[in-house]
């Protein structure tokens, strides 16, 4: 798997995409609900790992 260095987001850029504040953000990491990467001291998110923590996070729709 290659990962493309531009498709990688800063804490405060992943909150902003999930909308939520960047303490969310590093409590997924640390309960490994979203995969990131540490790279020079920071922490990384990969724009597809964004994506998949969406479609995981999904709530299905029921039949009324």
């Amino acid at each position: 798997m290659t990962i493309n260095v531009k498709d990688l987001l800063t804490i405060e850029q992943a909150a902003a995409e999930l909308n939520v504040q960047p303490m969310s953000v590093r409590r997924y990491i640390q309960t490994r609900k979203l995969a990131s990467y540490r790279i020079g001291g920071r922490r990384l998110i990969d724009a597809a790992d964004i994506a998949a923590f969406i479609a995981a996070s999904r709530r299905k729709a029921t039949a009324a």
